[in-house]
């Protein structure tokens, strides 16, 4: 009997042994659930739980500072028990109402002092004060934005403008950052110098909230600040508009000006004289921003001029209309080769005095020129046409004021006859005079690569020569060698042999 007992002990501990140590006695903490602002409002009520899966373990709340939470509920933060018969023991973190100084790491922790952490982020979101939406500013001087947020933990202010940020290290002409602290707390300060009409814009300023310690506890928000730079009207373009149109054809003058206060619109035909236009006539946006007067084109508005005055508290200006008859382009004065490669010709279309009429696209006409020496002679029913800039977008020569357009998919090495009209909605121009043009060869397009490439010689290449004239002797003196070696071979095989014939007639 006696070794029967201690048989059923040694299988109990054994039991007890591999039973523990497949168990798992590692607490359980249910997870906070946030809402889209990631953080948990001041004031709230909160219960985080720990679970353990061992019934003879014992379970307590730290703090983030390492001290145990008491089971006191009179605390503001305290621990609260809950035991079942049977099961493992269940402690509840209680947050009575919640603080920002709530926020921080906790730990649960059973007997064997193994840990889980929850992280807990409470914030008292910023709310701006004393912080405009909309200023304005006299165009030249300088002004100063301010903004101020207040909110648990402190909030930080930054300013950003068309997405770039500044900051107080910003050693700019422009802005100037800066901080100051009265009763209501710190007051961040932007000062925008030496005003101008393309300073008027959105102004950002960003309150953002971090929790020490805790990376991920933290809240931005966002306002902004419209600045107005008062000035007198400005058209963005100031030269003469023209305006080509047929004879009546409806056409719609629109006029808008940046300025501030907004500009009122009176419209002017000046024929000798100004003779305003009746306000009833004239459509403003929705924006109040355009002032569009609508007229039909007859003989007499081809000979007049449409004035637009702008007009606000700091001053007025102008923008003149031409309406011009629609007419097909004239004959090119001077055609000339800007370009040449083995498949293409860039040509410089001119006219003197400039090209006063809208242009579409150009139509080149094409002949190979094959021995024709005037093809005005043996005329051009061997050619054949292309049309260029179908889009009406040209490049501009500056230095003839020309516009350039190129002629693709030709052959090297090759001569031509061209010729150009120019075209728009009232037909095609008149053709310019024939101009003989020629590709390049390939082979010389590749000989000019050449040429600028070998002009490039490097200080390693020149002092490798020497080392390769060396290379070409040792392999002379080593074919020397070789030719005496095998010619001494050669003359021993040729005395043994006439050695041997001899002994053998002996």
């Amino acid at each position: 009997m006696k070794w029967l007992f201690y048989l059923i002990v040694l299988i109990y501990m054994f039991y007890r042994a591999v039973y523990c140590a497949k168990q798992d006695i590692s607490q359980l903490i249910e997870p906070i659930e946030y809402d889209e602002t990631g953080y948990l409002p001041v004031g709230s009520l909160l219960t985080v739980t720990c679970r353990l899966t061992d019934k003879n373990q014992k379970v307590q709340w730290v703090s983030p500072n390492g001290n145990n939470i008491t089971r006191s509920t009179k605390a503001t933060v305290f621990a609260q028990e809950h035991y079942q018969r049977g099961r493992p023991p269940v402690l509840s973190l209680v947050f009575s109402k919640l603080e920002v100084d709530h926020s921080g790491v906790y730990q649960c922790r059973n007997s064997k002092s193994e840990t889980q952490n929850v992280s807990i982020c409470v914030i008292d979101p910023s709310v701006f004060v004393n912080t405009p939406t909309e200023v304005s500013a006299d165009f030249g001087r300088a002004i100063t934005l301010t903004c101020q947020a207040k909110g648990k933990p402190e909030p930080s202010l930054t300013w950003s403008v068309q997405g770039q940020t500044l900051t107080d290290d910003d050693n700019s002409s422009k802005y100037r950052v800066s901080t100051k602290y009265n009763s209501q707390g710190f007051e961040s300060l932007l000062t925008i110098k030496s005003l101008v009409p393309e300073d008027s814009g959105v102004y950002s300023c960003m309150s953002i909230q971090r929790t020490p310690d805790l990376d991920d506890c933290s809240f931005s928000k966002k306002t902004n600040i419209t600045l107005k730079v008062n000035h007198m009207p400005l058209f963005e373009d100031a030269t003469d508009r023209y305006l080509y149109t047929k004879e009546n054809e409806l056409i719609n003058l629109t006029c808008s000006a940046n300025g501030y206060p907004l500009p009122t619109y009176r419209w002017f035909i000046d024929n000798g004289n100004l003779v305003e236009i009746d306000q009833k006539l004239i459509v403003y946006s929705e924006e109040e921003n355009q002032a569009t007067w609508t007229i039909t084109t007859d003989s007499t508005t081809f000979d007049e001029k449409f004035i637009c005055r702008a007009t606000n508290s700091y001053g007025q200006a102008e923008q003149v209309f031409n309406i011009l008859k629609l007419e097909k382009p004239r004959r090119p004065d001077i055609i000339k080769v800007k370009e040449a490669t083995d498949n293409e010709i860039k040509l410089n279309v001119i006219w003197n005095g400039g090209a006063l009429f809208p242009i579409e696209s150009f139509h080149v006409q094409i002949l190979k020129a094959d021995g024709i020496r005037d093809p005005n002679k043996s005329g051009w029913k061997k050619s054949y046409i292309v049309v260029t800039n179908p889009e009406g977008h040209f490049d501009v020569d500056l230095e003839w004021t020309g516009m350039l357009t190129t002629v693709r998919s030709l052959e090297a090495n090759s001569r031509y006859w061209m010729r150009i009209r120019a075209r728009n909605d009232a037909g095609d121009g008149y053709w310019s005079g024939p101009y003989s043009v020629e590709t390049i060869s390939k082979q010389e397009e590749k000989k000019e690569k050449i040429e600028e490439t070998s002009e490039e010689v490097t200080e390693e290449e020149e002092q490798s020569e020497p080392e390769a004239e060396n290379e070409i002797i040792d392999d002379a003196n080593i074919s020397d060698g070789t030719f005496y070696g095998i010619f001494f071979a050669g003359g021993i095989l040729v005395v043994a042999a006439v050695c041997m014939f001899a002994m053998r007639i002996v």
